[in-house]
């Protein structure tokens, strides 16, 4: 298999120009982009072949990180170098990123409409995507007693070691465990076909990872903007198994530490759910949202910036080894136990805060479940369910 793309390097403009159309269009959330991206580069475009394109999205969903947007991220780096995956992942990002500033910059506008029940229902709008990501990420990641035992006790772990650092003393636990008891089938042996990254360039991003994930938390409480930034980096860099992930990592950091008020979180939450484009864009929202003092959009560009940092370090910083890892099937068997456990904080995460600070009645109970087997069995687009539960929400407050 050659390292050269079927078609040879094209211009930085014109990759952020087709992943600018992508950002545009892409519903649906990660799954969904990958097929978009299969479609324009693989069949229609013919950047690369399949077989390296299947390459690519096993090896970034086995990465912490928005799998969709660092296998972009590659395709950029694959035709244009440093400045092409930039390229890349700015025209993906900026849709969704630009319009969830806007609905931050909003809400100081219209304070009145959680009177009116809107934030009532974009909260059980949470529930239902919460509930549904549980269920599918559980599918996917615990068909095994040893999985499926790892996300039982992480979700009690998540309660019975209620401190700053449970999430990530859970993770580094259950990779143990998944190392020791989980197996994995063993990967295709076919070689990772890009743009090489050198040793030195790998190793220095691996530095800047860690050097930041390690010693940012230390100068965090120095400065609001350090603070902000440390709390969404941190939710980026342990973020497996999908987006929804990010929902108790920030919750955590964020609304507990009554820096984004619980009512706006779940709102701006919901909102991601009806963009095309990446859903970690909710860090956009965030940063914009903040109880801190810090202008808007800085908050927003330090959001976006701090949430897809540790992804992208850590793809480049692991592909010049990955040959080798993929095969190493204790490493597998850790990722594992880190995909069954992150569906196990996201469980705890549906039951508190989610669902006993929103499913007050029986009302509030038919509503999710109404717009659970909406999403679930009669496909109903993702910006419906919003729509439905917002208005839903509304009417009960007027009702009662």
């Amino acid at each position: 298999m050659t390292d050269k793309p079927i078609t040879a390097p094209i211009s930085v403009s014109s990759i952020f120009l087709t992943f600018l159309t992508l950002g545009c269009l892409s519903f649906g959330g990660p799954a969904a982009h990958l097929g978009y991206f299969r479609e324009e580069f693989v069949a229609k475009k013919r950047w690369i072949s399949d077989e390296i394109y299947a390459e690519w999205v096993a090896l970034c969903q086995l990465l912490p990180g928005p799998a969709s947007s660092q296998v972009g991220f590659l395709m950029g780096w694959h035709q244009g170098g440093l400045r092409g995956a930039f390229a890349a992942w700015l025209g993906f990002t900026l849709p969704s990123a630009l319009i969830m500033l806007g609905f931050a910059l909003s809400l100081s506008w219209i304070p009145t409409l959680s009177e009116f029940g809107l934030f009532h229902g974009l909260k059980l709008v949470a529930v239902v995507v919460v509930a549904h990501a549980v269920w599918s990420m559980g599918e996917k990641f615990c068909h095994s007693r040893s999985t499926s035992t790892v996300m039982a006790a992480s979700c009690a772990g998540v309660f019975l070691l209620p401190s700053a650092v449970s999430h990530i003393v859970i993770i580094l636990v259950s990779s143990v465990i998944g190392m020791m008891a989980c197996h994995p089938s063993q990967t295709q042996s076919a070689t990772t076909n890009t743009r090489p990254v050198t040793f030195w360039s790998a190793n220095l991003c691996l530095m800047v990872f860690w050097g930041l994930l390690i010693g940012l938390p230390f100068f965090a409480l120095q400065n609001e903007l350090t603070q902000l930034f440390s709390n969404i980096y941190q939710a980026g860099a342990l973020v497996f198994g999908g987006g929804h992930v990010v929902l108790p990592l920030l919750q955590h950091s964020l609304v507990d530490g009554n820096i984004v008020k619980e009512d706006i979180f779940y709102a701006g939450y919901s909102a991601a759910q009806t963009l095309p484009g990446p859903l970690f864009t909710f860090a956009v929202f965030l940063g914009a949202s903040t109880a801190l003092i810090i202008h808007p959009v800085v908050g927003a560009v330090i959001g976006l910036i701090a949430i897809f940092m540790p992804g992208f370090l850590l793809l480049m910083g692991v592909l010049p080894y990955w040959g080798k890892l993929k095969q190493n099937q204790r490493i597998l068997g850790a990722l594992a136990g880190v995909n069954a456990a992150v569906v196990g904080i996201l469980l705890a995460a549906l039951f508190s805060p989610l669902w006993i600070s929103t499913v007050h009645n029986g009302v509030d109970f038919a509503i999710v479940i109404t717009l659970l087997v909406a999403a679930m069995r009669w496909h109903i687009p993702p910006w419906g369910i919003v729509l439905s539960g917002a208005g839903l929400g509304m009417l009960t407050t007027w009702v009662n």
